[in-house]
C-alpha cells in the first residue's frame, strides 16, 4: 500500500524501499535513549548517562549481527528466500535446518526471557519515568506521579503503560501499532532534535556538564534526514491512526497544558538536581575502571560480530 501511495506521487519505488528498510534498521537501534528517563535514580548521571549512550549502539549492533549471523549461517542456500519473508524467521531456519526438540525449545525460551521481557523492560520503565516526571510539572495528571512507599518507584505509571501495553497487544493489530511505534518515536527524536537546538539558541550560557560533540551539526542534519525517511517510509494503512494520535495530543496541549502554570514543587525539584554531586577521587575511579570493562566488552563484540559477517562473506 505504501510503496502504491508512492507511486502516485512520481516518487520511485526503489527509493520508498530504501526508506522503509532504514527504518526498519533504524528501529533496531532505537529505544536504547530510553536510559535518560532513569537519570534521577542513577549515580552522578551527568558521567554515566552519556557514556552509556556512547557504547549502547555498538552492543546492541552486535547482539543483533551474532542473532543474524547465526540465522544465516544454519539457514540452506536454496531456503534462504523462504526464511527471510517468514513470520517466525529462526524458528523456519531451524526447521529447515534440522535442528527441532530440545534446541528448538531452548532457543524459544532464549527468545522469551532474553528477547521479549529485555525489550519490555525498557518500554516500561522509560515512559513511566516520563509519565512521572509529566506529572510533577503539571502536565499529566497528580495520581501518574505517586510514588510507591517502599520501592520508591512510579508505580502507578508503571500500571498505566503495562493497562496500555496489554490492550495493545489484544488489539491484536501488532503491524499497525508497529508502524505507528516508529512513526511516533521519530517524531518524538525530531522533537529532542528541535529541542536541542532551541535550548542552545534561548540558553546559550546554560551550565552543561557534558557537550556532544557537533551537536547542532548533528541535530539540524538529523533533523532533516528523520523529516524525510519519514515522508518516504511512510506506512499509508496506519497513517490515518498516527494523525488521530497527534492531533489528540496537539489538542490536549494547546487546551490543557500550554497555559498551565508549573507548580513551586516543580520549579524545587528542577533546581535541586541541576546542582549535580560530583564524584570523589575514589568514586570516580571506580566509575572510569567499571566504563571501560563496558567500553572493551562493546568493542570486542562489536568486532566478533563484524568479523563473523565478513568471514561469512567471504566463505
Amino acid at each position: 500500500m505504501a510503496c502504491g501511495s508512492a507511486k502516485r506521487f512520481g516518487i520511485p519505488h526503489e527509493v520508498t524501499s530504501m526508506a522503509q528498510l532504514i527504518v526498519a534498521v533504524w528501529w533496531c537501534f532505537a529505544g536504547f535513549e530510553t536510559v535518560v528517563g532513569m537519570g534521577s535514580e542513577i549515580e552522578f548521571p551527568q558521567i554515566t548517562i552519556p557514556r552509556a549512550l556512547l557504547i549502547s549502539p555498538f552492543i546492541v549492533y552486535g547482539v543483533n549481527a551474532l542473532f543474524y549471523w547465526f540465522l544465516i549461517g544454519i539457514t540452506p542456500l536454496d531456503m534462504v528466500s523462504e526464511v527471510s519473508g517468514a513470520t517466525a524467521p529462526f524458528a523456519s531456519a531451524m526447521n529447515a535446518a534440522g535442528i527441532v526438540g530440545l534446541p528448538a525449545i531452548i532457543l524459544c525460551l532464549g527468545i522469551t526471557f532474553g528477547g521479549d521481557f529485555s525489550t519490555m523492560n525498557p518500554c516500561i520503565t522509560g515512559p513511566s519515568r516520563y509519565m512521572y516526571t509529566m506529572s510533577k510539572d503539571g502536565c499529566f495528571p497528580k495520581v501518574l506521579g505517586k510514588l510507591h512507599p517502599r520501592y520508591k518507584s512510579p508505580y502507578v505509571a508503571v500500571l498505566t503503560i503495562g493497562v496500555i501495553a496489554l490492550f495493545l497487544i489484544w488489539s491484536g493489530s501488532i503491524a499497525i501499532i508497529a508502524a505507528m511505534c516508529a512513526f511516533s518515536q521519530m517524531i518524538c527524536y525530531m522533537i529532542g532534535f528541535l529541542s536541542y537546538i532551541l535550548l542552545h539558541k534561548n540558553e546559550p550560557d546554560f551550565k552543561r556538564p557534558w557537550v556532544a560533540l557537533l551537536g547542532m551539526v548533528g541535530a539540524v542534519v538529523n533533523l532533516i534526514v528523520y523529516g524525510v525517511v519519514m515522508i518516504l517510509a511512510v506506512d499509508w494503512s496506519a497513517l490515518p491512526y498516527n494523525l488521530v494520535l497527534c492531533a489528540a495530543c496537539l489538542a490536549y496541549y494547546f487546551f490543557e497544558v500550554r497555559n498551565r502554570p508549573v507548580p513551586e514543587s516543580a520549579k524545587e525539584l528542577e533546581a535541586s538536581e541541576l546542582v549535580m554531586e560530583a564524584p570523589d577521587a575514589e568514586e570516580m575511579a571506580s566509575l572510569n575502571k567499571e566504563y571501560r570493562c563496558w567500553k572493551w566488552g562493546a568493542v570486542i563484540v562489536f568486532v566478533v560480530a563484524s568479523g563473523a559477517f565478513a568471514l561469512g562473506s567471504l566463505m
